[in-house]
């Protein structure tokens, strides 16, 4: 007779498939610590699993590129300070078998490293540079719009859920400037990814937007099965020019796992 799982190893069972729904949602929203948590529980429950493993080696990856973007961009000046010692220990130090606190030492290395760029007084040429301009050569103030920046504000959603569903990273950014790149670098882990806002309500104040509503996600990753998430989201959005619009930040953290 073909041996039947007892209940408790069932119940293993669903837990890792439920983990790995987790993890793979998470992902997909760019929650990285929520995606972090699910794969080390998954992997402690079910060591060595092909795609936790891989999925916990995407976000090493993602974490050394962040800590080296954000060492790249401190001046000569802020490389002489702690904050920018103390990174860069954290990164030479995250090489250890355990991949998990690496990652997380990366994250710290990374905020240190931001700190470190804007932790320095400008310099008065600097300083110089970013002073308003006076009364006499303050610029009129722009026309307004023409168009109505409601319709602007969901056109530009439309076109980032659009770039999500074709997997497209360069238009991903290009909506999104400072999108996570755990997001970004996701995406290469999937099928297929669908997402929408219902009940979309738009408020827009001046120059800059918000968008709120319930959020459907939906991912086919290229391993292990399908997962889905819903709940409030909000997105912040901002005028670039006359009628153009960028997403400036996204939260997603009342969006949970449907299955």
């Amino acid at each position: 007779m073909p041996n039947e799982a007892g209940p408790a190893e069932a119940g293993g069972q669903d837990m890792v498939a439920n983990l790995r729904r987790q993890a793979a949602t998470a992902l997909a929203a760019g929650n990285r610590e929520q995606a972090l948590a699910s794969l080390t529980t998954l992997l402690q429950l079910q060591a060595g699993d092909p795609d936790a493993t891989a999925l916990l080696d995407q976000l090493l990856e993602t974490a050394r590129r962040e800590a080296a973007k954000g060492r790249d961009r401190v001046p000569p000046a802020g490389q002489a300070i702690e904050l920018f010692s103390e990174g860069d220990r954290l990164v030479r130090e995250a090489d250890t078998p355990d991949v998990a606190a690496n990652i997380r030492q990366l994250w710290t290395a990374r905020t240190l490293f931001d700190q470190a760029a804007t932790a320095l007084p400008a310099s008065p040429a600097e300083e110089s540079l970013t002073a308003p301009p006076s009364a006499a050569d303050a610029a009129p103030p722009p026309a307004a719009p023409a168009t109505d920046p409601r319709a602007e504000v969901i056109a530009v959603l439309d076109r980032y859920w659009a770039a999500l569903a074709a997997l497209d990273r360069e238009t991903v950014r290009e909506v999104y400037p400072s999108v996570p790149d755990t997001l970004v670098d996701s995406l290469g882990g999937f099928e297929s990814y669908s997402a929408a806002l219902d009940e979309l309500a738009v408020e827009v104040t001046g120059e800059t937007a918000t968008a709120t509503g319930q959020l459907r996600l939906q991912v086919q990753p290229r391993a292990g099965s399908a997962a889905s998430a819903s709940g409030p989201a909000r997105f912040e959005l901002r005028r670039q020019g006359p009628s153009d619009w960028i997403i400036s930040g996204i939260d997603l953290s009342s969006v949970r796992p449907t299955r």
